[in-house]
């Protein structure tokens, strides 16, 4: 029903975390996460890798939008209901 995305980096190093219903084509942004390229790319860059829990109620993804890397878990609530 819903397909998990992320983008790469813009202009401002942000990154999107997104969900797509190719049904009817609603997209719905989850966050906008800071990536800084100065600190993390090349081959120590960070993409997002969103993957869903097993219930489908959540979506975990890697990030160093804190200042280091880390993985985050996001409920995902009403938005796939």
């Amino acid at each position: 029903k819903w397909v998990l995305n992320d983008t790469y980096p813009d202009g401002y190093d942000m990154r999107t975390l997104m969900l797509f219903r190719w049904a009817d084509g609603e997209r719905i942004d989850l966050a906008r996460l800071h990536s800084p390229k100065s600190r993390w790319w090349g081959e120590i860059r960070c993409d997002l890798h969103p993957r869903w829990s097993r219930d489908g109620t959540k979506v975990c993804i890697d990030s160093v939008h804190t200042g280091e890397r880390q993985m985050h878990v996001v409920e995902l609530g009403e938005c796939v209901a």
